[in-house]
């Protein structure tokens, strides 16, 4: 007897047939068709709207399926496979899991997600919880059974094609021989990002054409060109990514927000950093990776003496296990055995200079060893920790760095092409860095580190400003802050030094000066606040879905 085929191979042999094979007469066999039920469904609800196939890559359609299910109901892997994408995209969770025969199921529009990005997954495993808002016509029914929906997807490589097939009896017999022979693993970070992202731009398109045209109708009385150019504004732009352009106009209104919000607390006539003025306390410094101890201990450019700090105020943070002078390869160190170290060398200020308030001021990846030790190793009640003053990160990753993440791909330079090397080597400073660093694992978006500090409070007494550079593509300014922080975006106006030389530039010094006297963020021009507002989701962006990450080696 012939062994019987798994579940993704037979759904994979029916798409084929539908596809390239005409219809065959239905079998009045039982034992020639496959059961219905060799395939989970993700939840148990109906159907709310169902799949349409879209003209073209880019055209409107419904990629899916949107089952209802109340908020917070488990989801469940369709089948066995391995999990492709775990995380974030345009601002929602999504889970992709592959299964054999070139087959990707994929969950969208989760609460929560329970599963990482690698992991195996057997049929009916929990991959995450409902809750995470609809899209599209369909989520107009969402109200219905408990206000929620999953969206279900089924791609055969890139082609999405409709889930439901997945339970109807397959007739395997007559269709064996046209199974395709795409290998079940193989597919990128990057790419799962862009195919996914494919997926939700049918339902925004649908949206955007509407809008378009209720507008052009309304304008085009009064100008009939204008209308004419709002009523086809898409046919203007063939294939237009329409999710990143209305991303591009959030931003936009995002900067109008960011305008009224800055004209109204921001710092009149906050003066420069001059010399005078300060906090009156003392100050550790933190430099990132790839810096080491210079003359004095100083690890990264920043002119103390322009912010009022006295020579004997300032130590130079050490990741030296010893707390001596330290080389670049001690910055790659775990985190959190950082962060530790930081507190060590804390508790040695403490008992130099008992009950003095410590500010902390650090820089790119410094910025997320300080930020761990303040949400998962600081107690304000130990008396053994001085108390901490103003905390200043100034292009630091505290929501990860999508370079980071391509690292994390255990990218190998020989694998790489140049200009994937470029970028990797901006992330150290000159030179190809271990992907297998534990402080670069740390760095990726969705390392454990990061959900753990995104989960973790910061401390009620500390004052955390944040300094994003605006051309900064090592660590873009978007990413260089975190819920609880005042957070201001600053123009160096060379986008070839925006990251190592942020720290020395009279911008960034003013704002730092206005942070250590608690004083509000300096007002910024307008098309700075602009410029703040676009520039960086721009470079995430790009960094997130054109980087060429090299595909994960095959599970076995």
């Amino acid at each position: 007897m012939a062994p019987r085929p798994t579940p993704a191979l037979s759904v994979a042999i029916v798409l084929a047939v539908a596809l390239v094979a005409p219809a065959a007469p239905a079998s009045a066999d039982p034992a020639r068709t496959a059961p219905a039920g060799s395939w989970v469904r993700p939840v148990e609800g109906r159907v709310l709207r169902g799949f349409e196939p879209p003209s073209s890559a880019y055209g409107a359609g419904h990629r899916g399926v949107d089952l209802a299910a109340p908020d917070g109901t488990a989801v469940r892997a369709a089948a066995d496979g391995t999990v492709v994408f775990a995380g974030t995209i345009a601002d929602t969770l999504h889970v992709s899991v592959a299964h054999e025969g070139g087959l990707r199921t994929s969950y969208s529009f989760l609460a929560t997600v329970a599963v990482r990005q690698g992991t195996r997954v057997a049929a009916g495993q929990v991959v995450g919880t409902s809750g995470g808002g609809g899209h599209g016509p369909g989520a107009a029914h969402f109200g219905e059974h408990g206000g929620g929906a999953v969206h279900f997807g089924l791609r055969v490589g890139e082609t999405y094609v409709d889930p439901m097939v997945l339970f109807s009896p397959v007739d395997l017999a007559e269709v064996v021989a046209l199974a395709p022979t795409v290998a079940p693993y193989g597919y990128s970070v990057a790419a799962e990002r862009r195919s996914l992202l494919a997926g939700l731009v049918g339902g925004a398109l649908a949206a955007f054409d509407a809008v378009t045209r209720f507008v052009g109708e309304a304008v085009a009385p009064f100008s009939p060109g204008l209308g004419y150019l709002f009523t086809h504004l898409r046919q203007a732009w063939p294939g237009l990514p329409i999710v990143s352009w209305v991303r591009l106009g959030l931003a936009g209104v995002r900067g109008l927000a960011a305008w009224y919000a800055d004209a109204r607390t921001c710092g009149r006539g906050a003066p420069p950093a001059d010399g005078t003025g300060g906090s009156g306390n003392g100050v550790v410094l933190v430099g990132g990776l790839d810096s080491e101890s210079g003359p004095g201990g100083r690890t990264f450019d920043l002119p103390l003496e322009l912010l009022g700090y006295e020579p004997a105020d300032a130590s130079w943070f050490s990741y030296a296990p010893d707390g001596g002078p330290y080389r670049a390869a001690d910055t790659y160190a775990p985190t959190l055995t950082s962060a530790a170290r930081l507190a060590q060398q804390l508790r040695a200020r403490q008992r130099a200079e008992p009950g003095r308030p410590v500010d902390l001021i650090a820089h790119s990846h410094g910025g997320v060893v300080v930020l761990a030790f303040l949400k998962l190793l600081y107690d304000p009640d130990d008396p053994t920790l001085p108390p901490i003053g103003n905390v200043v990160t100034i292009a630091s990753p505290l929501e990860g760095a999508p370079l980071a993440s391509y690292l994390v791909e255990r990218l190998d330079p020989a694998r790489a092409g140049h200009l994937a090397v470029v970028l990797a080597e901006a992330v150290a400073g000159g030179r190809f860095p271990d992907p297998h660093a534990p402080a670069i694992a740390d760095l990726a978006e969705e390392s454990d580190l990061m959900r753990r500090l995104r989960d973790a409070p910061l401390p009620d007494d500390v004052r955390l400003t944040t300094i994003g550079s605006l051309w900064d593509v090592v660590v873009p300014a978007d990413l260089a802050t975190t819920d609880g922080a005042t957070h201001t975006v600053v123009d160096t106006g060379s986008p070839l030094d925006a990251h190592g030389g942020v720290t020395a530039h009279a911008r960034t010094l003013r704002v730092v000066r206005a942070a250590l006297e608690g004083r509000a963020p300096p007002c910024r021009a307008v098309a700075e606040i602009f410029a703040g507002e676009v520039v960086p989701p721009v470079i995430a962006g790009i960094e997130t879905l054109a980087v060429p990450y090299p595909a994960p080696a095959p599970v076995p």
